[in-house]
């Protein structure tokens, strides 16, 4: 059986291989950085839709509380406007009583 010879790497060759190896590693570089990216942007994306989702549910219960708030305004103004036409309509009614009577002695 003949031995194979082994073919000699040439400088070049050698120059090249390492060339192709490094090309390879940025190209490698470059796919892992854009995934990352990729993901990053959605990540973010989900993130604004999140918030997004988060804040008209706040709006929401504020706007509630709000108009809660407002209705209770409402009714206690009415409170007190009744209170207040109730003491009215005491005070007249005691004037009356009291002219009654003052009529009634002369």
């Amino acid at each position: 059986m003949k031995k194979k010879k082994k073919k000699k790497k040439t400088m070049m060759m050698k120059i090249n291989r390492k060339k192709m190896n490094k090309r390879k590693k940025m190209k490698n570089n470059k796919k892992k950085m854009n995934k990352k990216k990729k993901t990053m942007r959605k990540n973010k994306k989900n993130k604004l839709k999140k918030n997004k989702k988060k804040n008209k549910k706040n709006k929401l219960k504020k706007n509630k509380l709000k108009k809660k708030k407002k209705i209770m305004m409402i009714k206690s103004r009415k409170k007190i406007n009744k209170r207040k036409k109730m003491k009215i309509y005491k005070k007249r009614k005691k004037k009356k009583r009291v002219k009654s009577c003052f009529n009634l002695r002369f």
